[in-house]
């Protein structure tokens, strides 16, 4: 039995992607009203294969002549008025809305030397790709990273992260890492192919930010400056109306029956299983948008949702 019911929060995720997709090509009330009027199999057709050309005069005329066509055609193979397809077509569908193609999963490790995590260094640096749309994993990023300020690995970061103090001392510094990195991303830097999910807002909101900060650094790419900490809709998804909160990563793979792959706290395998958190999520319909931004001329943004644990 799955551990939810995915239908409770159907309603306000379903509109909150309606939303999204009304806000991106400026339709009219007329357009939306007659998009909301759609059944759920027929308004996630539209979602998925309405898309106009930049130049189009009528973009919310185009969107009612296409709903009405949807609206007489036949549902989809296997669907009805009360199925949502699967999660590929679901993801799908938010992709068309942001145009993404992929999903840059992250999760540093740092030296956690003391309680002001701003001084903390980064010394373990993944990302995983994950495709949009199959929700596969392409292709990923590691390194470790010599930390400049603090040398020494704590005892407290050896026993956490499985680092041993030999693997970041033959390993090159943050500045060295970043470089190869920022040109291993290629295009998806300006952040209009991909977006970054992140297990809580530290990562993009803080410690990348004070290591560019403390290394007199330059803002890094677009695709860094905004994620999606994955608490946040995994939170709204499952608990939804009651009000629970995702309690840190080894909390949602349980609420969702998956198997914690790897170490707890190496940085590449918490992002293994944070992309496998995504994939159920969208699987299940939950739509996955950004709660996070940092401009880098002050604070970080992020969605105000109470987190618990790490």
């Amino acid at each position: 039995t799955h551990p939810f019911a995915p239908h409770a929060a159907v309603a306000m995720l379903d509109e909150t992607r309606t939303q999204a997709f009304v806000q991106r090509f400026g339709l009219d009330e007329k357009a939306a009203s007659k998009l909301r009027e759609l059944a759920p199999d027929q308004q996630l057709r539209v979602l998925q294969e309405f898309a106009p050309p930049a130049d189009m005069a009528d973009v919310s005329g185009k969107l009612i002549s296409f709903a009405k066509k949807v609206k007489k055609t036949k549902a989809h193979a296997g669907s009805s008025a009360s199925s949502f397809g699967d999660g590929s077509q679901r993801l799908a569908a938010c992709g068309v809305i942001w145009q993404l193609t992929h999903y840059l999963v992250m999760d540093f490790e740092a030296t956690g030397d003391n309680v002001d995590s701003r001084t903390w260094e980064i010394v373990e640096f993944p990302c995983v790709v994950v495709n949009a749309r199959t929700l596969e994993i392409e292709r990923e990023f590691h390194e470790y990273v010599r930390p400049t300020r603090h040398a020494r690995l704590s005892t407290q970061c050896v026993q956490n992260t499985g680092i041993q103090q030999h693997m970041v001392d033959v390993a090159d510094p943050l500045t060295a890492v970043l470089g190869r990195f920022y040109q291993w991303l290629g295009d998806f830097d300006d952040g209009s192919k991909a977006c970054v999910v992140t297990c809580g807002n530290y990562d993009l909101g803080t410690a990348l930010p004070a290591e560019i900060d403390a290394l007199g650094l330059p803002p890094p790419p677009a695709v860094l400056r905004q994620w999606v900490n994955i608490k946040v809709p995994f939170s709204q998804h499952v608990f939804g109306a009651q009000g629970g909160k995702a309690r840190g990563m080894a909390n949602m793979l349980q609420l969702l029956g998956l198997q914690l792959v790897g170490r707890h706290h190496s940085g590449i395998d918490d992002s293994r299983n944070i992309a496998n958190i995504l994939k159920h999520l969208a699987q299940d319909g939950c739509v996955i948008t950004p709660t996070g931004h940092h401009t880098y001329d002050g604070v970080p943004q992020t969605l105000p949702v109470k987190e618990i644990g790490a």
